[in-house]
């Protein structure tokens, strides 16, 4: 399958007089596509075409530390608040009509358990 997704992230410093130490509530915006198709070995099976996008909601409590005039370290949280998505399945079986073929539904998944932790240097340009 193939798949692409984009970023965009902002943030609001909470610590603007601290010279060293940031603190930062931000929020990230993450459209994303993904496309597969299966074509069978069998001709037991049929082949499918499966499309899902949708964009997802980031919330991240953000901390930073300067370990030089130029570098820094960066610790943050995202925690995904929405992930809204559509899925559209065709199944290319021939007894089934071509409404029964396709398969689409969207929903949208709140506050899903997903957990991740990125830490890392930054270079102030």
């Amino acid at each position: 399958g193939v798949g692409m997704a984009l970023r965009y992230e902002f943030a609001f410093n909470l610590l603007k007089n601290e010279l060293r130490h940031g603190l930062f509530l931000g929020a990230s915006l993450q459209p994303y596509f993904d496309y597969a198709r299966i074509s069978p070995f069998t001709s037991t099976n049929f082949p499918v075409n499966s499309n899902i996008f949708g964009t997802r909601l980031h919330l991240i409590p953000r901390y930073t530390y300067d370990i030089g005039k130029k570098w820094f370290v960066d610790v943050n949280l995202p925690i995904e608040a929405v992930n809204v998505l559509g899925v559209r399945i065709r199944t290319d079986n021939p007894v089934l009509t071509q409404d029964e073929r396709v398969i689409t539904d969207t929903h949208a998944n709140f506050f899903d358990n997903v957990f991740q932790f990125r830490i890392g240097v930054g270079l102030k340009l």
